[in-house]
């Protein structure tokens, strides 16, 4: 049984030293990270867990994340596209381009264009997790027969869970980035 152990512990220490960094991208609803939790008239489930996924996220050993308020992601989209530089393309080549992972937690309209915007393309959605709101699982809307149902045909993982359960909600994205990250080390020793 020691002896077990001791190979665990092992694998365990390799797999951390060989660990890929990984860059995120969070979509949802409109959140101040650098502000107190947002609470109050206007605040839904769905702002608090994106606040708290992008701090647990931020939080975490060789990631990155970043979000579409960012004003790094709009430089990086002037930069590329100069004066054709909007939200839509900035948001656009940093998905599909320079994030590992992307999560979307759909809730407001401007999540619900990204997800419209990224279904079209595979190469995105192939490192897609959609975080619906548990209470819209059995809905047939536009949204889940077209957008989420398109992202999903492409390999999208789409989850369900209540958008106030953060321990769920957290379980879920720690095993979609854990997947995420050994997909990016597999690509790069089959590259090397």
């Amino acid at each position: 049984m020691r002896h077990n152990q001791y190979r665990a512990k092992k694998l365990q220490e390799a797999s951390a030293k060989y660990a890929a960094d990984i860059t995120v991208f969070l979509a949802g609803p409109y959140i101040k990270p650098k502000e107190p939790a947002p609470d109050g008239d206007g605040i839904t489930n769905a702002h608090r867990a994106r606040y708290f996924l992008f701090h647990k996220i931020f939080d975490q050993k060789n990631i990155t994340s970043s979000l579409g308020e960012h004003q790094d992601l709009l430089d990086i989209g002037a930069e590329a596209f100069g004066n054709l530089a909007n939200a839509h393309n900035s948001e656009l080549l940093v998905a599909k381009k320079y994030s590992d992972a992307v999560i979307i937690l759909p809730s407001s309209p401007g999540s619900f264009c990204e997800i419209g915007l990224f279904a079209e393309h595979s190469a995105i959605c192939e490192k897609m997790l959609i975080i619906v709101d548990e209470q819209f699982r059995e809905a047939k809307s536009y949204f889940s027969l077209g957008p989420l149902a398109e992202a999903e045909s492409k390999k999208s993982r789409v989850e369900y869970c209540k958008y106030d359960d953060t321990e769920q909600m957290w379980a879920i994205v720690q095993n979609f980035l854990s997947y995420m990250t050994s997909i990016k080390m597999l690509k790069e020793l089959r590259s090397s």
